[in-house]
């Protein structure tokens, strides 16, 4: 689970839009960042599993910059200065906070966790 959750977080979500430094973020609203400069996306590592019981195991898909747990589990920006600016659709925006959707569900959603759970205990049983 931990290997698919780890491509599709580099290979799909974290590359679903992009745009060039300087220019409006094109990401949809509540949706994942759009790619800049690949910081976030070349931060996350897979850790891989390893045993913690008779019948479980644990891996890890982490993060490691500092703005990646906002990105990923949602939450609140708010503004230190004058306000938060942003550009969308060739509009600027001002507020004084934004609250960010969690990214990780759309993974859960879909299946494809659950399928390749699904396939590695297939090749652990006889």
């Amino acid at each position: 689970m931990a290997r698919e959750y780890h491509r599709a977080l580099i290979d799909e979500t974290l590359t679903r839009s992009s745009h060039s430094r300087g220019t409006p973020t094109p990401a949809p609203p509540g949706g994942p960042p759009a790619l800049v400069g690949g910081h976030l996306k070349r931060s996350v590592r897979l850790y891989p599993a390893y045993t913690t019981g008779t019948y479980s195991a644990e891996a890890k898909v982490v993060p490691l910059i500092v703005y990646a747990r906002i990105q990923e589990l949602g939450g609140t920006v708010r503004a230190h200065g004058k306000a938060l600016h942003w550009t969308q659709g060739g509009k600027g925006y001002f507020a004084q906070s934004v609250t960010l959707r969690p990214t990780h569900k759309l993974e859960i959603s879909n299946g494809k966790l659950r399928d390749a759970a699904i396939q590695e205990l297939k090749g652990m049983v006889p």
